[in-house]
């Protein structure tokens, strides 16, 4: 898998979560973070980070994180 892999699948999806990308190459996200760091330096793809919770508004979720990768218009 390289990042070229990678840039072809952003460019047919537009977008992917972290898990999404992950898992459509059965690959650990440790291996696949440095790839898609690499895109993002390069101005290849950027990243997006979204607040996730439960949207109840108790404040007594865990809150976490969602890695949204998007393609750069060409």
């Amino acid at each position: 898998m390289t990042p070229i892999a990678i840039k072809k699948y952003l460019a047919e999806k537009k977008m992917a979560t972290l898990h999404e990308i992950t898992t459509h190459f059965r690959m650990e996200t440790n291996a696949i973070t440095p790839m898609l760091e690499l895109l993002t330096r390069k101005g290849v793809i950027i990243k997006h980070v979204a607040q996730s919770g439960c949207s109840k508004g108790c404040c007594h979720c865990e809150h976490g994180t969602t890695q949204i990768y998007e393609t750069c218009a060409p």
